[in-house]
């Protein structure tokens, strides 16, 4: 714990000895909430010095106990820059979300910024963008892969829904030395696994296939699985 704790602080010391000498930086926030129910703002800063060095780093985590309105988020954002050393006339651009708390016309994060940054520096501004991890997303939204989805959705969950058939799913998958040990469960809360399910489905597609008919197992997934086509939509999916 105290190897950790020293190699903390020394990163922190790097980071604010970095920051001193930012002719320019961005910030990207990234708000969610742990297991504990216990708002998170993340807080990532890019810098440039004046020899074009690049500093990509984790400035803050700030725990917020109480509500997350932009208010909230954008004292923690202040209180954080402050202590790092940070002026806003360096801040170049603001990476968020779609959320309303950062997003917001009238009290959101990025427009209670731009307040701050006008007040004080009244010749200077800071452009705002839309994450570009959640710009996939939407793109995302708007492919047809739901006829994709529900087969492999459906046949992972039936693999990992009961325990028993999960360990032996593991066993046989060991048994025949597979490239992977289990498949993913998929989650809509987290977009980003959608992927993840869909690779290491394909990767083990062919076991996937073989187990179901050793337990006689009837599903959407074995069925398409012999489909040109559907096979073709759920490579293009994977890629």
């Amino acid at each position: 714990v105290r190897r950790m704790d020293a190699i903390a602080v020394n990163i922190q010391e790097q980071l604010l000895t970095a920051s001193g000498s930012f002719q320019w930086f961005s910030i990207a926030l990234d708000e969610s909430t742990d297991i504990l129910d216990t708002a998170q703002l993340l807080i990532y800063i890019r810098g440039i010095d004046e020899n074009f060095e690049i500093t990509e780093e984790l400035l803050s985590m700030e725990s917020l106990k109480d509500t997350v309105t932009g208010k909230d988020l954008y004292n923690s954002v202040i209180n954080s820059l402050i202590r790092s050393g940070l002026s806003l006339d360096k801040l170049a651009g603001i990476t968020t979300d779609g959320a309303p708390s950062l997003t917001g016309k009238h009290s959101g994060l990025v427009k209670l910024m731009n307040y701050k940054i006008k007040e004080d520096f009244p010749l200077h501004s800071a452009l705002s963008f839309h994450c570009i991890i959640h710009q996939e997303s939407l793109c995302k939204s708007s492919l047809k892969l739901k006829h994709v989805m529900d087969p492999v959705v459906h046949a992972v969950n039936l693999i990992r829904a009961r325990g028993m058939k999960h360990r032996q799913f593991r066993s046989f998958l060991e048994d025949i030395e597979a490239d992977f040990t289990d498949v993913l469960y998929h989650t809509n809360v987290r977009w980003l696994s959608m992927g993840k399910v869909l690779k290491r489905v394909w990767d083990l597609k062919a076991e996937i296939v073989m187990f179901f008919n050793m337990k006689d197992i009837s599903c959407d997934f074995s069925k398409e699985i012999e489909s040109d086509e559907w096979v073709c939509d759920f490579s293009f999916a994977v890629d």
